[in-house]
């Protein structure tokens, strides 16, 4: 029997449903456009360098309104691509050092991604969230090979002058 000050609710009893559809335990995120997986920018990195795993990246933090992060990726990859050619320039007659150097940013571009991006992606998606089409990573793929192609003839006009002069 309930004391005189009590109201009479049981104190154990689960909360009422108040028409709210909240799941205790579940995840909650702000909603959010949909999302590049860390395998579909691992794809990108492979077929077009780490320009087009970047701007993947970059698209991501974009969508989690992370503005900052989305320039330092920017930066980095194009950093790390200049860096790439100054490599290129310096061991252009050793084609397996260049494979190596390659195959070496990729794979730490790859595990840099998956570790920056996982737990957002993971949570993203158990929010009910989408994943990115992947004709937005063969677009980036295209994207950076073209920006590659570019600079490569560039250079090679820069180098062709260069050597031309001396």
């Amino acid at each position: 029997m309930p004391g005189p000050e009590s109201d009479g609710a049981n104190p154990y009893a689960p909360p009422g449903h108040d028409g709210d559809d909240f799941v205790p335990g579940a995840v909650e995120v702000d909603p959010v456009g949909p999302l590049f997986s860390p395998t579909q920018m691992g794809v990108a990195a492979v077929f077009g360098s780490l320009i087009g795993g970047g701007l993947l990246l970059q698209a991501n933090y974009r969508a989690l309104r992370e503005v900052r992060a989305a320039n330092v990726v920017t930066a980095a990859a194009v950093l790390a691509t200049a860096v790439l050619y100054a490599f290129w320039v310096a061991f252009r007659h050793m084609p397996f050092v260049l494979l190596g150097i390659h195959i070496v940013t990729v794979v730490t571009f790859c595990v840099m991604a998956s570790n920056l991006q996982r737990d957002s992606y993971v949570d993203h998606v158990l929010a009910g969230g989408a994943r990115r089409s992947s004709w937005w990573v063969l677009g980036a793929i295209l994207a950076s090979a073209a920006a590659r192609a570019a600079t490569s003839f560039c250079l090679g006009l820069l180098l062709g002058a260069l050597h031309w002069r001396l």
